[in-house]
């Protein structure tokens, strides 16, 4: 029994294990904060959370809610805009995508001690605050198209097909199953395609059109305490949730009808985090 042990732990150890996860892209996405909370929060870039009073300040500097004097129910619209321009191949284009919504609400409960209804020594006020403030947005849209004589998808697909024992489920796989790439032969695993055999002779039109949605949310859950209008003190939990979908269609035209078996192909692909 011992040595079957030490069998099965020594394959454990010399076996190799592969494992997906974040991508370099992911992590430096899902990694970015903005400015936002409520409209002063925001128009002072956030200085408020230095100087508390202010409902952000629960998230950043929960000692600041100690300056608060009485309760408070706070809510915030946000109209949100991002432009974006692309050079492809010497040709620009600009596309823009707007998203209304409501960056911070939340309620701040604030309870005045008898220190500080009869101007005594000691604790002066307590403040709880609960509510919601959106971190960051995900909103964008983006769009490509030039003539390109040099390479196509298709060459990309190929070159891994000849390069690997089996073909990706998810990448070559696809476009032998629509006919796109495919065997020199019955009798060979080497494949070419009908739009790579005219690249470098006759341009076919690129084109790429993305469109992301989401954000990250924070639920934050604070309190803030006033000792003799001297010393603040604060803490704060924040509990945050992440929405991330993303669609883009690639696709590739060969408007002059050079190949008569193929005048176009496209690739849809879809993530949601």
């Amino acid at each position: 029994m011992k040595n079957r042990f030490t069998g099965i732990l020594a394959i454990i150890i010399l076996s190799s294990i592969i494992t997906k996860a974040q991508s370099d892209a992911d992590a430096l996405r899902y990694s970015q904060t903005s400015v936002t909370g409520t409209a002063r929060f925001t128009s002072m870039a956030g200085a408020f959370g230095a100087l508390g009073g202010d409902f952000s300040s629960a998230a950043l500097n929960p000692a600041g809610l100690g300056i608060y004097r009485k309760s408070e129910f706070t809510i915030s619209t946000s109209l949100y805009m991002n432009s974006m321009t692309t050079d492809f191949l010497g040709k620009s284009a600009t596309e823009n995508k707007f998203n209304f919504n409501i960056p911070d609400f939340g309620f701040a409960f604030t309870h005045l001690t008898r220190a500080d209804r009869k101007e005594e020594q000691g604790w002066k006020s307590v403040t709880v605050g609960i509510g919601l403030t959106r971190i960051n947005n995900f909103h964008t849209h983006s769009f490509y198209e030039s003539l390109n004589i040099d390479n196509s998808l298709l060459n990309h697909f190929v070159e891994n097909a000849n390069n690997s024992s089996t073909l990706d489920p998810f990448y070559e796989q696809l476009a032998f199953d629509a006919g796109l790439i495919y065997p020199i032969n019955d009798s060979t695993d080497i494949y070419t395609s009908d739009m790579g055999e005219i690249i470098g002779t006759y341009p076919i039109t690129q084109r790429r059109s993305s469109t992301t949605r989401g954000g990250i949310n924070e639920w934050n859950f604070s309190l803030g305490a006033n000792y003799n209008n001297l010393v603040y003190l604060g803490g704060s939990i924040g509990i945050s949730s992440l929405r991330y979908l993303e669609e883009s269609i690639y696709s590739e035209d060969d408007k002059d009808n050079i190949i008569h078996v193929l005048n176009n192909y496209s690739q849809q692909e879809q993530e949601s985090t």
